[in-house]
Order: structure tokens, then sequence, then C-alpha cells
């Protein structure tokens, strides 16, 4: 995600896992952080997948496949031409947090 004009914008995909295997964290900006969720992820090899379907997280596409590769997650929503190239980094949230002074 980046902050461009005020407004937060792109794509954050966490992969995490679990005693009944691997989720993704899934949110999505256009201006407004979406509410972020968290879905079932397929695993076969390198390749991944996760449903979307039936979501209001703001990506505005049912599902996403890709493949991870020298640490970057390359990969399409289903309908979309548009190929995401992410970065494994801390989140956008995590590095705005760092910058910011705490509260007194």
């Amino acid at each position: 995600m980046k902050d461009i004009y005020g407004g937060v914008y792109g794509l954050e995909i966490t992969i995490v896992d679990s005693e009944n295997g691997y989720f993704a964290l899934v949110q999505c900006s256009n201006h407004k952080p979406s509410v972020p969720e968290l879905v079932p992820l397929a695993v076969r090899g390198a390749r991944i997948s996760f449903d979307l379907s039936g979501s209001k997280n703001g990506c505005g596409f049912p599902s996403f496949e890709g493949a991870i590769r020298n640490g970057t997650l390359m990969g399409l929503f289903y309908r979309s031409s548009k190929m995401y190239y992410l970065q494994h980094k801390p989140s956008y949230w995590q590095q705005r947090e760092s910058t910011q002074t705490p509260p007194k």
C-alpha cells in the first residue's frame, strides 16, 4: 500500500500458518483501507490461491491466484489484467507505526 495525496492505495496480503493450514490476511485500499479479511489459502508447491467471493473487502474480485518466487508474490485477481508483484517486507501499517510518535 502507498499513501498518495492523503489516501491509501494498494493491496496487502499476509500469509500465516496455523494448526488448520495456511491463511491469507487480505486488505485492499482505494483511498480508504478496507476491512481486512482472513481467508483459507490453498498452497500447491510455490503456487497459492484464495477465494474472496461474497466478500466486501474492497478488492472487487472473487479470487486470487499466484506464485511465490524469490520472496515476491506474483499473481492476478480473477478477471483482472493487472499483475501484482508484492515483495516480502513489513506491512504498510507496521512501517507507518514505526515512524509515528506514540501518544502521551
